[in-house]
């Protein structure tokens, strides 16, 4: 197996990674079984949803405060989707960096 070049940024103490390892399965699920786009969200559908994206990290000390995923066939389509910021973290421009990392 090849080894993969993960995406990954910092800026001011936030890091944004590819890297599945840096995502927190049970932070996103929490967030996001609260939107009303995920009805009847599932740790199972939740692991099947990122396993098949290309999911943007957003860490702060280790912790997950954001998340982008993008669906994309890797050649010529990318759909940006599953996007949040933390509540306490919204309003420092921390979503046009995710958004920005997004679309490297």
């Amino acid at each position: 197996m090849a080894d993969v070049n993960y995406f990954h940024r910092e800026r001011d103490g936030f890091v944004i990674s590819t890297n599945p390892d840096a995502l927190d399965p049970d932070a996103v699920l929490e967030f996001l079984a609260e939107t009303r786009w995920w009805n009847d969200l599932t740790a199972e559908s939740l692991d099947r949803a990122v396993r098949n994206s290309m999911c943007f990290s957003l860490l702060e000390a280790n912790r997950q405060i954001g998340m982008a995923r993008v669906i994309t066939d890797s050649v010529t389509y990318a759909y940006l989707c599953d996007v949040f910021i933390h509540e306490d973290r919204r309003g420092q421009g921390l979503e046009r960096f995710s958004y920005c990392c997004s679309f490297w």
